[in-house]
């Protein structure tokens, strides 16, 4: 990661917000900092489905990257039907 990378002002360019749902702290706060660093975007981190669909209904992120295996519990796994709405589409890639 370059550390002297010039992004936009505010001005230049809309600030997005990404959304990091990740249970390991490690690997979340890695994708966060490489997203702050490498983008103007600024980059959010949350450790479960729960804080994730709050988050997505709080904030109204632009992107949210999801870990697809994170632990399984009734009310905590975001799923399809959790993640669309009229603002969003659920698109798997891996």
């Amino acid at each position: 990661m370059s550390q002297g990378k010039e992004h936009p002002s505010d001005d230049e360019a809309t600030v997005k917000t990404v959304l990091v749902v990740e249970d390991d702290t490690g690997i979340g706060s890695f994708l966060v900092q490489a997203i702050s660093q490498e983008t103007p975007h600024h980059a959010m981190l949350v450790a479960d489905g729960l804080q994730a669909i709050k988050a997505v209904s709080n904030i109204k992120p632009s992107l949210f990257i999801l870990d697809y295996q994170l632990p399984r519990n009734q009310r905590s796994s975001p799923k399809k039907r959790d993640c669309e709405t009229e603002n969003y589409r659920y698109e798997q890639t891996a």
